[in-house]
């Protein structure tokens, strides 16, 4: 949720955009059940899969993760957003650190428009 500023309370885009284009999956490094309740307190059911990577699997077998442990952190993931048709990435939008200018919303829906 922190993680996420402006996406779900107002901000860099209106992601109902998105949601008549293509399937939408959020993918944090939280528990599965931390991210049932968030989906549950923001409403997304039919809208976006709220998917909890814990361990880091998805983020390690996609080469996206970003080891922050000599700042107390762990192992965490890089923010990026994905475009995948047919099965296949089309488009990879990763933020260099400390950044959020080319994984928001409005990037992504001009991708999948495209």
């Amino acid at each position: 949720p922190g993680a996420l500023p402006g996406l779900w309370r107002g901000g860099q885009a209106d992601l109902s955009a998105l949601f008549a284009w293509l399937p939408l999956a959020l993918v944090l490094l939280v528990p599965a059940l931390t991210m049932g309740a968030w989906a549950r307190d923001q409403k997304t059911d039919g809208k976006v899969r709220m998917l909890g990577d814990g361990s880091a699997d998805f983020a390690k077998a996609t080469g996206l993760t970003l080891d922050l442990t000599g700042r107390g952190m762990g192992l965490r993931s890089n923010r990026y957003s994905m475009l995948v048709k047919n099965g296949k990435v089309a488009a990879l939008n990763i933020e260099a650190p400390g950044k959020f200018e080319v994984s928001d919303a409005d990037t992504l829906l001009a991708q999948a428009k495209a």
